[in-house]
């Protein structure tokens, strides 16, 4: 089942074994699992998240993506995960149709959204990638 939920990316070499590929949660994953607006805890690990504040949104891991809070590049593990995305970057709307190779897509599960956040970074920035089995 896991499998027809993933987005699959071709990156050459990164996925670490064959037979699995890189999938993200946003695209086809975000729509299977109820839309943007809610599948950010849908996809979310039932553990290893803050879940004693008081403004704490419970993961329920409904199709197995199992997301934990890694944290990223920008933040501290604990209270968010964000995995890259498979879009580039518009600057700014003045240069429409042109992408800045340098940046790409992130999508952002927090401890307190049901949804998926959507952001952009440079590409050397450290992010998480979700590999899975074909």
């Amino acid at each position: 089942m896991k499998q027809s939920l993933a987005v699959a990316i071709t990156v050459k070499g990164l996925a670490p074994v064959a037979g699995t590929y890189l999938a993200t949660p946003s695209g086809t994953l975000a729509d299977f699992a109820g839309g943007r607006d809610i599948a950010g805890a849908r996809l979310r690990s039932t553990e290893w998240w803050p879940d004693q504040r008081n403004d704490y949104i419970p993961g329920t891991d409904m199709y197995g993506f199992s997301a934990l809070p890694a944290g990223d590049s920008h933040s501290k593990p604990g209270y968010s995960t964000s995995f890259w995305g498979t879009t580039g970057y518009l600057p700014d709307p003045t240069t429409e149709g042109i992408l800045n190779t340098g940046y790409a897509s992130v999508k952002i599960l927090d401890y307190n959204f049901a949804k998926i956040g959507i952001g952009y970074d440079r590409k050397d920035a450290s992010y998480s990638v979700h590999c899975v089995k074909n």
